[in-house]
């Protein structure tokens, strides 16, 4: 049993059920005696909805999600050029792009059950915003291209316990106390 195979199955358990599929995980990881593993698994944090929904669209819409990186990446090119005719281009397809993104969370919140709040909604454009600024856009949890726990601007401070550090790929201690 592999750290990583728990998270990847862990966050890709529907919102209502991350608990009982973290016990589940902590549980085996015990059975077979590994308490460091069972810890980690443990230490795993319940994401915001809109974090979940994120993580959705990243596994059920891969498309959009690299669509959205694609144009980042060409993004954070002209801006390190200094390339603003680029940029200015770009905006049509930003526009596009971040719309795009956040129609597929939210039929993702109508075909899961889940709340698609004004805040959500928010949470979900801030999202694609920072993805779009930050390629440090989310922790991967999985070898495919979009087994990610994405980092959502509104939920970091709940979830990681660190506001503002795009580029920091969390471990299994994040979002707890320090003293």
């Amino acid at each position: 049993m592999e750290l990583s195979e728990a998270v990847t199955d862990v966050y890709a358990a529907p919102l209502a059920d991350f608990v009982a599929t973290r016990t589940r995980w902590v549980t085996a990881a015990k059975d077979e005696g590994d308490a460091d593993l069972a810890a980690a698994i443990k230490a795993l944090r319940k994401p915001t909805a809109p974090a979940h929904l994120v993580n959705v669209v990243a596994r059920e819409e891969p498309q959009v999600v690299a669509a959205l990186l694609a144009l980042g990446e060409r993004m954070r090119a002209a801006q390190a050029s200094g390339d603003g005719a680029a940029l200015a281009a770009a905006r049509p397809e930003r526009r596009e792009c971040i719309g795009a993104f956040v129609a597929a969370a939210g039929r993702a919140a109508h075909e899961h059950g889940l709340g698609w709040s004004a805040g959500v909604q928010d949470s979900v454009a801030a999202t694609a915003v920072a993805a779009l600024a930050d390629e440090g856009r989310g922790w991967p949890v999985g070898p495919g291209p979009g087994e990610v726990v994405p980092i959502v601007p509104a939920a970091i401070l709940f979830d990681l316990g660190r506001a503002g550090a795009w580029r920091h790929h969390p471990g299994p201690d994040e979002g707890r106390d320090r003293k």
